[in-house]
């Protein structure tokens, strides 16, 4: 792991109507060409590869709280920069 990646924060619950929810069914759920990664915050899986927030957050825009399931369960929330 290099220290360009980001270990989310875990949440307990997704806020229907409040919050983007993201079910990856397999990771990462993007790739892109930047030197980091997004890590779960309960498993270390690479949630996102090659990414930083702002460019997660480019590629899915929303006004909502932003959060990602992992093939583990956990919820990661992903925090604007």
């Amino acid at each position: 792991m290099s220290d360009n990646n980001i270990i989310l924060e875990t949440i307990q619950e997704v806020r229907p109507g409040a919050d983007a929810h993201i079910r990856a069914n397999k990771l990462p759920v993007m790739t892109g060409s930047d030197e980091g990664d997004l890590n779960c915050g309960k498993c270390g899986k690479a949630i996102a590869t090659g990414t930083t927030l702002a460019a997660f957050h480019s590629k899915i825009q929303t006004d909502q709280r932003l959060v990602v399931e992992c093939t583990c369960g956990a919820l990661n929330m992903v925090p604007r920069d």
